[in-house]
């Protein structure tokens, strides 16, 4: 009795690592839209069995990082503007649910660490690492949402979230040319935080959120791939 759930945990374990392999892979573009992935070979590669690649593909299917075709056939789904704006509609008003409790009790030291993020973001930026800053970008906004206390809205801001970031490191040399950008943008919700100002707060990230479709109906050269 005692072995079974050992076995349960350590193979939920494993297919947490292999998804967590395989976003990151699909985050950085090792893994492009339209990419095929074979479980066997995956198997091979991090040296166990297909049924943890397995649970965790079909993890990673219910995300919409990858679909399945006919018969065992998985591919990384292709991403399009028009989905990405709808994701953002929606990221939008859960981030905004979220926010708006955060500001309620958030403390000036919360506020010093978002503010310590947005310099490490300048910091990635006179690298032009996008990777780190895109790690940066998401932290802060995961403590947004992390510090609202309401996990419902956690678990699903964090999908929106991914799925929204692997389309901007795809085309952030088109989107932002100049990555310092990116981290000003976060100004102006730590300034509304700091007061506490719960509907400020919730305009100022989802001016944040929308700030790409702003600009893409102004620039619409910033979509041609």
């Amino acid at each position: 009795m005692a072995k079974t759930p050992k076995t349960q945990l350590h193979r939920t374990s494993l297919a947490e690592q292999i998804e967590l392999y395989l976003r990151d892979e699909i985050m950085r573009g090792n893994l492009p839209g339209g990419a095929r992935i074979v479980e066997l070979e995956i198997a091979e590669q991090m040296g166990t069995s297909q049924s943890p690649v397995r649970e965790a593909l079909h993890r990673l299917e219910q995300a919409g990082f990858v679909e399945r075709h006919s018969g065992s056939a998985t591919f990384v789904t292709a991403i399009s503007p028009d989905e990405m704006y709808e994701i953002a509609v929606v990221r939008k008003t859960v981030e905004g649910l979220a926010i708006r409790q955060t500001a309620k009790c958030i403390t000036a030291e919360q506020c010093d660490e978002l503010s310590v993020l947005v310099a490490d973001m300048h910091t990635a930026a006179d690298a032009n690492d996008m990777a780190s800053l895109s790690t940066c970008d998401l932290t802060f906004h995961q403590r947004i949402c992390t510090w609202a206390d309401k996990p419902t809205l956690l678990r699903a801001w964090t999908t929106l979230y991914y799925q929204q970031q692997r389309y901007l490191i795809a085309t952030h040399p088109h989107v932002f040319p100049d990555l310092h950008q990116v981290a000003d943008l976060h100004q102006p919700i730590i300034e509304r935080l700091r007061t506490k100002d719960s509907e400020g707060s919730c305009l100022a990230i989802q001016d944040h959120i929308m700030w790409l479709w702003a600009e893409h109906r102004l620039r619409p050269d910033l979509f041609d791939q």
